[in-house]
Parts: structure tokens; sequence; C-alpha cells
């Protein structure tokens, strides 16, 4: 995936981009709100806390075991791995 000369980054809000002088970004990295796993897990026992469902994780081949063992327990779930480690 080559970049686009089209994309650039600036604030859509004051409309100041790379083209008024904000500067020209090749890449843009946003690991998303879930890059600090506490952050998911809390989530997770928010988002579980009434409705008390159960939740199973599988994980496949070289998976985190150690945040989906944690993501089935809030759960109260289980873990299954397939795969080598």
């Amino acid at each position: 995936d080559s970049t686009d000369s089209d994309d650039v980054a600036g604030d859509p809000e004051s409309g100041y981009g790379a083209d008024e002088g904000g500067g020209e970004h090749s890449e843009l990295h946003f690991y998303g709100p879930y890059v600090d796993e506490r952050h998911m897990l809390d989530d997770f026992t928010r988002m579980n806390l009434f409705r008390k469902c159960e939740i199973h994780c599988i994980g496949i081949g070289e998976a985190d075991s150690r945040a989906l063992k944690a993501i089935a327990q809030i759960g109260h779930g289980n873990l299954r791995i397939v795969g080598e480690r």
C-alpha cells in the first residue's frame, strides 16, 4: 500500500492542513484506545456488569493467552488455546 499523494493530516475543525503549513505526515500511528490492556479489561468489566454474559475465548496460534484469560475470567467463561505456542 503506497502513500496517496492526496492524503494530508491536519485539523478538521480549523481547516489547518498540510497545504497551510501544518506539515505533511506520511503515516499516522493510532493504536486505538486499547493499546493499554487495562482499559480494555475495564471496559469488558463495565459492559458486563449487569448483563452477566458468559464470555468464552479461543486463542489461535500465538494469541496473547494472558489477555484472553483475563477476558474469560471477567465473563465467567473458559479459555481454549488451539495450535502451537
